[in-house]
């Protein structure tokens, strides 16, 4: 006795709306902010970046004023005074050919500090970037599959009405059993390969595992295409 077969599809990646009145659409742009702002290192050297950018004010070669006071000659009682009292103010100023290079090796030092985190800042974009487009070809390999698990269900189950009414032989069901299986097996693994895409990107964003949520949706194609190339000219 052959028992007609209907799977039933449960997707492990089923994105909802937005929850407790929150956008949960992660656009790339997002992404690779959040990429950002969770980079220890690329902080890490915008600290330095913006300590060096004030270190200007040290340099000058205009020492902090002193402030000086002298009391002169010799009292004889409480009421005498001294002879000679007096306030002084000295600074110190460097030599201006000092200062000029003292200033230029700051401003060499900062644009070195721009170059590296410009330099972190692209890479980072550019996995993030990498990653977020997995997931959106995961995503569509996924739909795919869901539609060809469809079709080899349909067909198995007019195979089968064709066999019960003499029309079609034992081994055109086995096929269209196999056919279905297959497509089951390709589904599964379409699962796996968003699973495994949706892990980097999140770990490439430093995003914590709480935060990982299965209700955390993406753009399309066509709308992460265009937001792929809103910085293009950065893109190394």
């Amino acid at each position: 006795m052959i028992t007609r077969l209907f799977p039933s599809l449960l997707l492990p990646f089923v994105f909802s709306g937005p929850a407790n009145g929150q956008d949960t659409i992660l656009t790339i742009n997002k992404a690779v902010e959040s990429a950002y702002e969770r980079n220890s290192v690329l902080q890490q050297l915008r600290a330095a970046l913006r300590q060096e950018e004030q270190s200007w004010r040290t340099e000058t070669g205009i020492g902090s004023p002193e402030i000086s006071y002298f009391r002169e000659g010799i009292r004889t009682g409480p009421e005498d005074l001294f002879d000679e009292q007096r306030i002084a103010i000295s600074q110190e100023i460097d030599f201006p050919l000092t200062i000029m290079y003292r200033l230029k090796a700051v401003k060499q030092s900062v644009l070195s500090l721009e170059y590296q985190v410009k330099a972190l800042e692209r890479q980072i974009k550019t996995e993030v970037k990498s990653n977020y487009i997995e997931v959106i070809y995961a995503l569509y390999l996924q739909e795919s599959r869901q539609r060809q698990m469809e079709i080899a269900t349909d067909l198995y189950n007019a195979v089968y009405t064709r066999f019960e009414i003499g029309m079609a032989t034992g081994v055109d069901l086995t096929n269209a059993e196999l056919q279905m299986e297959q497509a089951k097996n390709d589904l599964d693994e379409s699962e796996w390969i968003l699973h495994r895409a949706r892990y980097t990107l999140f770990y490439s964003m430093g995003l914590p595992g709480e935060e990982q949520l299965y209700t955390i949706e993406f753009s399309d194609t066509l709308r992460a295409e265009n937001e792929i190339f809103i910085e293009r000219d950065y893109i190394p």
